[in-house]
């Protein structure tokens, strides 16, 4: 089909049936599937090569993101600075929210996924997050959808690293990293992505704002993390999974908080975490000879939840059983 448009010197075609006939045009424009081709009828033969410069006639585009996002709640901002510091503090990882619009109601929800981060550690016992991995939620309450996730960096500088540009190059939407999770306030990188293009945003232009992270974290949330601590001794690869759930009793309750806060731990009792490790994975051990041993995983099953509970963790932001956060 021909483009009807006089200001066109060289006529451009429209290929839409792979059997459209050649035009008679001298010289003309073919627009495919494959891109777009130069074509010519000349006395001694005719040919289609594809076009190095696009006809001079067409005006210029520019590329551009106009945004109309939700804003997410200051609040929401807070309580997932406050699960980020949570599980860097304890375990230095990452870990991963999705936000999600509920479209009846006008609001916006933090999701948690099940998700695996893992924490690669030294010969001398250092801990580096490297990563965190989730699946998105099975089923949505009717008339949500998920609109972008936040990650965190942990004591990292608040940016898209390049692991973070190709997991997200096909998921459309806003991509938000918290970075400097122990400082107050941290930082906040955004970006949106739209058809595999990258652009930078304001955070100003999707956060509603942000003063100091929750005191407390929803203990369900914690539930859904596991983190895999991976070192080598020997040659072999060691992993260990830990349970990032609460340990049971002598806790303190929370701080500076309205709601009533159960099973509470201080962010900074690491000692209480529940984990096996394989021979050699201990800080400061040599470990022991594991030549010719297969390694295996080690999961540790997560306690499900109380019978009645409601085992939705989408939108709740203030539940019994509470993790407190200090400083």
């Amino acid at each position: 089909m021909k483009h009807p448009d006089p200001n066109l010197v060289t006529p451009i075609y429209v290929k839409t049936d792979p059997d459209t006939p050649q035009p008679e045009e001298d010289v003309y424009y073919v627009l495919s599937a494959e891109g777009l081709f130069l074509c010519r009828n000349h006395p001694f033969f005719s040919s289609s090569v594809p076009a190095r410069d696009w006809p001079g006639e067409l005006a210029p585009q520019d590329t551009f993101l106009r945004l109309d996002y939700p804003k997410v709640p200051q609040r929401l901002m807070e309580l997932a600075v406050a699960f980020f510091a949570w599980i860097g503090k304890k375990y230095d990882a990452e870990a991963a929210l999705l936000l999600a619009w509920d479209e009846q109601a006008k609001e916006v929800h933090l999701i948690v996924p099940e998700q695996l981060t893992t924490v690669f550690r030294n010969y001398w016992g250092d801990r580096y997050p490297t990563g965190v991995r989730y699946d998105a939620p099975p089923k949505l309450p009717e008339g949500w959808i998920i609109f972008g996730d936040l990650h965190s960096h942990v004591d990292g500088a608040a940016y898209a690293s390049w692991v973070d540009k190709n997991d997200e190059t096909y998921r459309a939407g806003l991509h938000i990293v918290v970075g400097r999770v122990h400082q107050e306030p941290p930082e906040f990188h955004v970006e949106a992505i739209v058809d595999g293009a990258r652009f930078t945003v304001k955070p100003e232009l999707v956060l509603e704002g942000y003063q100091r992270r929750a005191a407390t974290v929803p203990q369900r949330w914690l539930e859904m993390v596991k983190v895999e601590l991976v070192c080598y001794r020997h040659g072999r690869k060691c992993v260990t999974v830990l349970n990032t759930s609460a340990p049971d009793g002598g806790a303190p309750q929370a701080e500076d908080d309205g709601e009533d806060a159960e099973d509470v731990t201080s962010a900074a009792e690491t000692h209480h975490d529940e984990e096996r490790r394989r021979p050699g994975c201990d800080e400061g051990d040599d470990g022991h000879d594991t030549s010719g041993t297969e390694v295996k995983k080690i999961v540790l099953q997560l306690p499900a939840p109380k019978e009645g509970q409601d085992d939705s963790i989408v939108g709740q932001e203030a539940m019994n059983g509470q993790v407190a956060i200090k400083d």
